[in-house]
């Protein structure tokens, strides 16, 4: 169907493509937020419990829903006709990078999550874990930085540590 619209421009069912992708992204975001922030704000606020209240508190369900829409753009930019293997190349790397940033973020407001909870108990005054929960958060934050920026330069991160190296050479030695 968007191919037909090769008529009026070259472009045309690129762009067009590329519009509904957009909208179809958004769509799933604002579904996404609408749904899943609703029902764990609903369900926290009627549990006697506090660990759902401090993870909607820290915003958890809200850094997991930035992940519906790099989902959708990432698996539906192959279904877009007339866009290159280099701009889908480029933009799986963007939404990779989107995805390893909103992975981290959801894992450090999930430590803040788990110090909120501690924090309310008795003998976090004696022990507190405070500096631990910061500590975590920062190595969360070098981590992704380092994948962010592997997504976006298209490399594989820790590809020349462990046991790459290693399985390379066998490769070799098994080819001859």
């Amino acid at each position: 169907m968007l191919e037909q619209l090769s008529v009026i421009h070259s472009l045309a069912p690129a762009i067009a493509g590329l519009l509904l992708l957009g909208l179809a992204a958004w769509l799933a975001d604002v579904v996404v937020k609408k749904a899943l922030l609703a029902i764990a704000t609903r369900t926290a606020a009627r549990t006697r419990t506090s660990w759902d209240d401090a993870l909607v508190d820290s915003k958890v369900f809200h850094r997991i829903a930035w992940l519906m829409p790099a989902l959708v753009i990432r698996y539906g930019i192959g279904a877009v006709p007339g866009v290159s293997d280099n701009i889908e190349t480029v933009v799986r790397n963007i939404t990779t990078a989107w995805t390893a940033l909103a992975v981290a973020l959801t894992i450090t407001a999930i430590l803040d999550a788990v110090n909120t909870i501690y924090e309310q108990r008795p003998e976090s005054r004696e022990r507190p874990v405070k500096g631990f929960v910061q500590l975590a958060q920062m190595v969360v934050y070098l981590v992704g930085g380092i994948l962010i920026v592997a997504a976006i330069l298209n490399q594989v991160p820790l590809q020349r540590t462990s046991y790459g190296p290693y399985a390379r050479a066998m490769v070799r030695i098994c080819k001859e």
